[in-house]
C-alpha cells in the first residue's frame, strides 16, 4: 500500500510523509491530540507516495521526515514550488539538527522544522506556524563541532517520555555490559569520519518495554513477548528508529553530525570497537529506566572519547 488516504472530511488537511509506521503512529496521534480531525489525516511512506497524494487532491499542512528512503526530505519539500502552483504549510521532521541539515533546510526555503522528539504543544505550535526557522536554529546554534555531548538523565528521561508518550522516569543504575549471556541492544554513532563518537546500550527487559511502547498495539505487543520471553515482533523496525532519535541526545543543535553505524539487537554480540567503548570509564550515564505501564531495564550512554 502505497499512500492511506482517509475518509473525507472538514478543516485542514494534513498529509504525513515517514517511512517509519511507529513514528507514523506517533505524529497521527499527537495531532489528533491537537484536534485534528481523523477524517483530514492522512500518510504516505515516501516522497514519491506523496507526490501521488498531492496529484490527488488538496493538502493543507505537510509534515516531512528527512530521512526518506526515495529522497531526502529537504528535496521534496524545495521541489514542491514546481510540482504544484499552491504549496502547502511546509515543515520538516528530524532528529538530526547539525548545521548540515539546517543549512541544507535553509537553502531550500523551509519554513520550520520540527525536532524529534517532539510532544502535542509542539506539533500545536506546527499547526499555527510558530516553529522555528533553519535560519533561527542555525543563528542560535553553537560552533560546529565533532565533540558529542553526553546527555543527562533529566534530558534522557525527557526525551523518552516524548517520544514515547507515557511517563518514563530515571534513577541510578548499573552499566549495561553485552556479553555472551546478557543479550542487550547496542548502538553505534560515529562521526562524518567514521570514529565511534558515542554508544548507547538497554538490557533486555528494557529492550522488550521500549519496543512494546511504540507498537501499534502497544499492550498486544508486550503481552505476546511476555508469553514469548522474546522481543515483540517489530523490535527490527522499532528499535532502530528509536535509535536513531535518540541520536540527539548527544548531539547540541548546530553540532556535527553523528550517524546510526549499526544497531545490533539483543541476541547480536556488537564488533569489537562497539564494545570496546561501551565498556569506556569515563563520560557515560548509566540509569535504571521505568516506562509507565510496560516495564522497567537498564540503560547506558557512553562518549568513550
Amino acid at each position: 500500500m502505497r499512500f492511506l488516504p482517509r475518509r473525507e472530511g472538514h478543516g485542514p488537511r494534513v498529509l504525513v510523509v515517514d517511512d517509519s509506521v511507529a513514528m507514523r503512529r506517533l505524529l497521527l496521534r499527537g495531532l489528533r491530540q491537537c484536534g485534528v480531525h481523523e477524517s483530514c489525516l492522512h500518510e504516505a511512506e515516501d516522497a514519491a507516495s506523496a507526490l501521488s497524494f498531492l496529484d490527488r487532491g488538496r493538502v493543507d499542512v505537510l509534515l516531512v521526515d528527512q530521512s526518506l528512503p526515495d529522497m531526502p526530505g529537504t528535496q521534496l519539500l524545495g521541489g514542491l514550488a514546481a510540482h504544484h502552483g499552491r504549496r502547502p504549510s511546509r515543515i520538516l521532521v528530524s532528529a538530526d539538527l547539525s548545521a548540515e541539515t539546517l543549512a541544507s533546510a535553509a537553502g531550500v526555503d523551509v519554513p520550520m522544522i520540527l525536532a524529534k522528539p517532539f510532544g502535542p504543544e509542539d506539533l500545536a505550535r506546527a499547526l499555527g506556524g510558530t516553529l522555528p526557522t533553519p535560519q533561527q536554529l542555525l543563528a542560535g546554534a553553537g560552533s560546529l563541532t565533532a565533540a558529542p555531548t553526553l546527555p543527562t538523565a533529566h534530558q534522557t528521561e525527557q526525551l523518552l517520555t516524548t517520544l514515547l508518550s507515557r511517563p518514563v522516569t530515571t534513577t541510578p543504575g548499573a552499566p549495561v555490559l553485552p556479553r555472551p549471556g546478557r543479550r542487550a541492544l547496542s548502538v553505534a554513532y560515529v562521526t562524518r569520519r567514521l570514529r565511534t563518537a558515542a554508544v548507547l546500550v538497554a538490557d533486555l527487559p528494557l529492550a522488550t518495554a521500549l519496543t512494546a511502547a511504540l507498537d501499534l498495539d502497544p499492550e498486544q505487543s508486550l503481552a505476546e513477548a511476555m508469553m514469548r520471553r522474546r522481543l515483540p515482533g517489530r523490535a527490527d523496525q522499532n528499535l532502530p528508529e528509536l535509535a536513531e532519535v535518540a541520536a540527539s541526545l548527544f548531539v547540541p543543535v548546530g553540532g556535527d553530525v553523528l550517524r546510526t553505524f549499526g544497531v545490533h539487537l539483543p541476541g547480536q554480540l556488537p564488533p569489537p570497537l562497539t564494545a570496546a567503548a561501551v565498556g569506556a570509564l569515563r563520560r557515560r550515564l548509566d540509569v535504571f529506566v521505568t516506562i509507565d505501564g510496560f516495564g522497567a531495564g537498564e540503560l547506558s550512554l557512553v562518549v568513550p572519547a
